[in-house]
């Protein structure tokens, strides 16, 4: 709340000014609003449509507002935020950062969660927002962050009281019938259904997204493989599949995962129970974009329920399909970033509302106004643009192996978190968002 005490001690020194009468500490909820009603006059001259959106600069409807240094040279790729705490993870050197985002204009590193393994493909909440599951090569530990969260301490004092994430078990993955040498915890996803809580398993290795159900209570607790989503009929081919995304459908009424199926496209399953997934679509590579699918992830945007889907290797593409019926999904429009170099990579990508955020490496972010997106197949993708173009801090050269600068983006109370594999998180706000608004939050 340092930016709101600044305001009350401002109002104190300045000429003029009435000093208020002394009162007690404002309750959590009143200091919340007060903190989002500073954000938001920081960001009230900042509109939601851009008059341009240059390849070469931010658009005026984003406004960097601050940044996390993590003050390591080792790369910090996925993020996850949950209430007051994002975590980073930290991808060549293992385990993850905690961090306080409880005050958006400053957001603090607390602590650190260093696992044996020295490496982190991702690091996702538990949903009882306590515990964290973050993924290495063979291995995923179970963290109980319960210690850093309850504390509501300063780093400094958080390191003095020795206060710091605690490992509650470790899963090893089986090595499978068909043994693949780049077999790794890539990417995870966690949910609760039906009262039981379950992380889904992209282990990069054609056997499909691996299923693992919670068991068990305080330290006893572990994950428990109970079974396979898409490894029938197709795997994914190498290295396959890569990511996934789990949403509530609003036209089904049921929890659906998405999986980026690699070099084979991307499918849908109905998970109202994980040990039994139920396939609602499998859909190849279509168009011109013939790439690896990294990422995907749908939802209800108006009355369609509009799929986004990017390719990180070969031709990278984004793709956008109406699958409002899973049986006849149609690619309405593909975009992607440089004619010239239209092997970009890119990373992953949200849906929030109706805007489409994507991480684009050395491009940096674009946003997307997925409502203005026509009908017809195809005949969006001469006219579908960005409404929104941050750009990263020290760009690197464009390239079709540029892996650098912005790995992930979330949205989080309004506001943008932006990870740059070496510059640390960003916050961002943007003019179409309300900053301290918990709906406007990513769900993946």
């Amino acid at each position: 709340m340092r930016a709101l005490l600044a305001l009350l001690a401002l109002a104190v020194l300045l000429p003029g000014c009435i000093q208020p009468a002394a009162q007690g500490p404002l309750d959590p909820a009143s200091a919340k609003a007060a903190l989002d009603a500073t954000v938001a006059g920081l960001l009230a001259g900042v509109p939601c449509v851009a008059t341009g959106v240059p390849a070469d600069k931010t658009s005026e409807n984003l406004k960097p507002l601050a940044q996390v240094e993590y003050g390591t040279p080792g790369i910090h790729g996925e993020i996850d935020a949950r209430g007051d705490w994002l975590l980073a993870a930290r991808y060549a050197d293992g385990g993850f950062e905690v961090v306080s985002v409880a005050d958006p204009l400053h957001p603090q590193k607390v602590a650190t969660y260093q696992s044996q393994e020295k490496s982190a493909y991702d690091v996702k909440w538990m949903p009882d927002n306590r515990s964290a599951v973050v993924g290495h090569t063979a291995t995923i530990d179970l963290v109980d962050v319960s210690p850093v969260v309850a504390a509501n301490l300063s780093a400094d004092e958080i390191e003095r009281a020795g206060v710091a994430p605690r490992l509650v078990s470790v899963f090893t993955y089986p090595t499978p019938a068909t043994a693949f040498p780049d077999t790794n915890m890539h990417m995870l996803t966690t949910a609760r259904i039906a009262g039981k809580d379950y992380v889904f398993v992209a282990p990069n290795d054609n056997t499909g997204v691996w299923v693992l159900q919670l068991s068990g209570e305080g330290d006893a607790r572990k994950l428990v493989p109970v079974g396979q989503v898409g490894d029938v009929p197709l795997g994914g081919g190498p290295l396959g599949p890569h990511d996934m995304s789990l949403v509530w459908d609003e036209i089904l009424h049921k929890p659906v995962l998405y999986v980026a199926n690699g070099f084979e496209g991307w499918g849908a399953y109905d998970v109202s129970d994980p040990k039994s997934p139920q396939m609602l679509a499998l859909v190849p590579n279509l168009g011109p974009a013939q790439g690896y699918t990294h990422t995907v992830v749908g939802q209800k945007v108006g009355d369609r329920r509009l799929v986004a889907m990017i390719q990180e290797v070969g031709s990278n593409w984004l793709s956008i399909y109406d699958a409002t019926s899973f049986q006849t999904p149609i690619l309405l429009a593909q975009w992607h970033a440089s004619d010239a170099m239209p092997a970009s990579p890119e990373h992953n990508i949200q849906i929030v509302g109706d805007k489409l955020y994507v991480a684009h490496y050395s491009h940096g972010v674009y946003v997307f106004n997925l409502s203005a997106l026509g009908g017809v197949p195809l005949a969006d993708t001469a006219t579908i643009a960005p409404m929104a173009h941050l750009v990263p801090k020290d760009p690197a050269a464009d390239g079709a192996t540029a892996f650098d600068n912005v790995w992930d983006v979330i949205v989080h109370r309004g506001l943008l978190y932006v990870n740059d594999v070496k510059a640390g998180t960003s916050v961002v706000g943007f003019g179409c968002l309300a900053p301290g608004d918990e709906a406007q939050s990513s769900a993946n």
